[in-house]
């Protein structure tokens, strides 16, 4: 039985809209739970990390995030090799 599961998930996960899916819905589960919690937080982290520090890593990201799909999309556009 535990061998048929592992083939059926193998199987579901093979499909590139499956992964990308499950990342969505753990996004917004974590929004949720991060809305849900936001009382147990105190405020003054908030002056703590300030934006600066959030503006940075928000760089980073994005600059991380562009190069990947540079790369990613000089792939998909590359002819076939022969």
């Amino acid at each position: 039985m535990l061998s048929s599961l592992r083939y059926r998930l193998t199987e579901m996960f093979s499909h590139i809209w499956v992964p990308i899916g499950a990342y969505a819905v753990l996004g917004l589960v974590a929004a949720i739970i991060a809305v849900a919690l936001r009382d147990l937080i105190p405020s003054s982290w908030a002056f703590k990390i300030g934006a600066d520090a959030i503006d940075s890593l928000l760089n980073i990201l994005a600059s991380s995030m562009l190069a990947v799909t540079t790369f990613s999309l000089s792939i998909m556009m590359a002819p076939p090799c022969q």
